[in-house]
């Protein structure tokens, strides 16, 4: 597949225990509500068996688990495009992202203050986090939670919105820039 194979990072139990103690501790009240209410998903002791590490999948695979999922979490810091974001909203998928890098210029922030003043009510496609931490990205979380019931985020314009970080689109973009520098 195209995907990179990743290496096996060994994680203490203690690390993991405090991973997901940390994690456990910023979780409101709100959140682990909706997190109980999603099919899948485990809160409070199970916390750590809701979360499984796959590596590399299939293109199939990852068409299905975009498909499967409410958003999806890109926690990379400073990558200079980002191609899960993109990949997840054209699945239309929203995106909570590590606010560095590529997603700021292909994610549209509904936390963002033009957004919460209801002017951009269904044309947003994720929810920022900065910084990279366990409490940024709780609060992100629970953010898009409520974003969404307020239906910030719908999954046609999402879609429409990654067309434009299409390879159709850049390749005719730069032979219409090479053709006006030519014509000059």
């Amino acid at each position: 597949g195209r995907r990179e194979k990743t290496a096996d990072i060994p994680i203490s139990d203690d690390r993991q225990k405090k991973v997901k103690n940390d994690v456990e501790s910023n979780l409101s009240k709100h959140s682990r509500s909706e997190v109980r209410e999603s099919p899948g998903v485990h809160s409070g002791s199970e916390i750590g068996s809701s979360v499984e590490f796959l590596g590399e999948v299939s293109d199939d695979d990852l068409i299905e688990l975009y498909k499967g999922c409410r958003a999806v979490i890109f926690a990379a810091s400073q990558e200079d495009f980002g191609l899960v974001p993109v990949e997840a909203m054209a699945a239309g998928k929203p995106v909570i992202a590590n606010a560095e890098g590529g997603v700021l210029e292909s994610v549209i922030d509904a936390s963002a203050s033009s957004a919460q003043a209801g002017k951009m009510k269904g044309k947003c496609t994720g929810v920022y986090f900065d910084p990279p931490t366990v409490g940024s990205l709780t609060l992100a979380i629970n953010n898009f939670v409520v974003l969404e019931k307020k239906g910030y985020f719908d999954q046609k314009f999402i879609r429409r919105h990654a067309q434009k970080f299409s390879g159709e689109r850049f390749k005719k973009a730069i032979l219409e820039f090479v053709q006006s520098k030519i014509t000059e």
